[in-house]
């Protein structure tokens, strides 16, 4: 855009995003404070960009005479972190129960379904380990599976849950992977 006299870089900002934009740049430049925002530009071919911007206001004698600073191109990443928020929402809300336990079987986190189960369930959880949950294990015991699991990279395991005096039956399948 360099010695452009037809198109101001304001032009190229997305419509939903340019009143946000001038504002949060008004405010920098009236507070006399560097300012950063993300927002989105559409660029010549018509394809949307997510950019990082970071800038301020350059003064004389107490008069705006520029605007100075750095934008980047965060499309890829911005695309990246909205794919992996669906991917984690995703998982939240998946009417199957799921748990992520580390080596020794200490319960790391849980999807809503399985809180929800667990949750109705009269045996409390006694501890943060997947020992404690209120899972029958027929077959096989949770060492037992995570053995298999590391050893294959997944087991598959019939079990019941008892709640009250009902028993639930499910089949538990256990993938292993290392997250560094």
């Amino acid at each position: 855009m360099l010695y452009n006299r037809v198109q101001s870089y304001a032009m190229i900002i997305h419509p939903d995003d340019q009143d946000m934009v001038w504002d949060f740049v008004q405010k920098g430049v009236e507070e006399n404070k560097p300012y950063r925002i993300i927002y989105r530009i559409i660029s010549k071919n018509g394809d949307v960009k997510w950019v990082w911007e970071q800038g301020r206001g350059v003064f004389e004698d107490n008069s705006l005479v520029a605007l100075e600073g750095y934008i980047a191109d965060i499309t890829k990443e911005t695309l990246h972190q909205k794919a992996l928020e669906k991917m984690e929402y995703s998982l939240e809300h998946l009417n199957e129960g799921i748990i992520w336990f580390d080596a020794e079987g200490g319960i790391v986190d849980m999807n809503i379904s399985l809180k929800n189960l667990i949750e109705h369930t009269s045996d409390p959880i006694s501890d943060k380990t997947i020992f404690s949950l209120p899972f029958i294990l027929p077959t096989d015991s949770w060492t037992n599976l995570m053995e298999k699991a590391k050893d294959n990279r997944s087991s598959v395991c019939d079990a019941v849950l008892k709640i009250g005096d009902e028993r639930q039956y499910f089949r538990i399948n256990t993938s292993y992977c290392e997250f560094g």
